[in-house]
């Protein structure tokens, strides 16, 4: 029956191609020949089929690499998504650099209180779970919920509305909360004292840096009030001294900062104007030379004798359309030929012509000098001078062919 189905797919009477059921039965059949044939006692094919499997397994193995060098690729973009959200949270929205750094400045320090707020309500909850509620955890709850709605709030605030309006409420909240953070005591004169350094020293940085002396005094004043009304006891007049040395400090060092930073904006508005400036007048001179360019090519091409300009090295670099008609060539032949390639018809010796090519090569010519010769059928008449740069060296040589057949 396969004898016959062969004779008539050859013949035309069959259809060329099996139907996908007939071809999928003809591989397996295929496939379990082979097998029964392995099996039979050809160890040939042993060694084909293990490194077949060989090369199975090591192509499974670079799939797992390649998995494994794709997941790290969607793992690293998604790495980068975080820090694109963080990089868009420090962009303030301002044209005042120096608003856009104080707020920045800002924003950092609000979203670093609010990572250390959210963790300490964390562990509050999590105590709470653990022990139970009690007043001193209660009090921790409140607390960390206040300042994460504070914080929150002054962050949006500095972002889209005013940047010095929520860098002094940030430091005004931060001054009462050092107040009443520990005992009158402590307060006064104890741990809590050197706290307020703190916003002495911020609004330095966030605000202007005299204001550093503003929270200096307020400072010394609760520290006084305290002292008085509550412990009533004289004042620290040490620490309150040390707040005033800390804002001098602070005074100073912000102080320089900013001079510092308002000269490098100075210097790189001149670099950016300098820039600009030597921009323009590039693109203006590239357009006159663009221009003269044109106009010394449209003067060579209406030339009617033909003008070739070589290099230092005998190259030709310029040729205009008369001189393709002179020597028989195109100028795209013309150009980057030596000038022996040029002038030489074959193994014939001409003196003129060697006189030229002399006179090409001689870098020390002073003043032009005129050859005829004869070229196939014509008599050509050229005239070799140097060209000069603005200072006077030699930078190439002009050749002048015209045609004296007629003549």
């Amino acid at each position: 029956m396969g004898i016959l189905q062969s004779h008539g797919r050859r013949n035309g009477l069959l259809p060329a191609s099996p139907g996908p059921l007939e071809a999928q039965r003809a591989r397996r059949a295929r496939r379990c020949s082979a097998t029964r044939r392995g099996m039979a006692g050809r160890p040939s094919r042993r060694p084909a089929a293990a490194a077949v499997d060989r090369q199975v397994f090591v192509l499974s193995g670079l799939g797992g690499a390649f998995g494994d060098l794709e997941r790290a690729h969607v793992s690293g973009a998604r790495i980068k998504n975080p820090m694109a959200i963080l990089s868009q949270l420090f962009d303030i929205p301002s044209t005042d650099l120096e608003d856009a750094r104080k707020r920045k400045l800002l924003t950092i320090m609000l979203l670093g209180l609010l990572l250390v707020d959210v963790l300490i309500l964390l562990l509050t909850l999590v105590f709470a779970a653990v022990s139970g509620y009690d007043e001193d955890l209660t009090l921790l709850l409140v607390g960390s919920i206040v300042f994460l709605v504070g914080f929150s709030g002054l962050l949006m605030l500095s972002r889209y509305r005013s940047g010095p309006l929520a860098s002094i409420l940030f430091l005004l909240l931060l001054t009462f909360v050092f107040a009443f953070s520990d005992v009158p005591e402590e307060v006064v004169d104890g741990r809590s004292l050197f706290l307020f350094a703190i916003p002495i020293i911020m609004a330095s940085v966030l605000l202007h840096p005299a204001s550093s002396f503003l929270f200096a005094a307020l400072a010394g004043v609760i520290n006084a009030v305290i002292a008085i009304f509550t412990l009533d006891v004289f004042p620290n007049m040490p620490a309150i001294m040390g707040f005033f040395a800390v804002a001098l400090v602070s005074w100073l060092s912000a102080r320089s900062l900013e001079r510092a930073l308002v000269d490098l904006r100075a210097i790189n508005r001149e670099l950016d104007q300098r820039v600009m400036d030597r921009t323009r007048d590039l693109a203006e001179a590239l357009d006159r030379v663009q221009a003269e360019s044109g106009k010394n090519q449209a003067i060579l091409e209406s030339i009617a004798d033909g003008v070739i300009v070589f290099d230092m090295n005998g190259r030709a670099i310029v040729a205009n359309y008369a001189i393709s008609h002179l020597l028989n060539r195109s100028t795209d032949e013309i150009r980057d030929q030596s000038v022996e390639s040029l002038l030489t018809l074959g193994n014939e010796k001409n003196d003129e012509r060697d006189k030229v090519i002399r006179y090409v090569r001689d870098r020390r010519l002073r003043s032009g000098s005129r050859v005829k010769f004869e070229w196939e059928e014509k008599t050509l008449s050229v005239s070799v001078a140097p060209v000069r740069d603005r200072s006077g060296e030699a930078s190439g040589t002009v050749v002048v062919f015209r045609d004296y057949t007629r003549e």
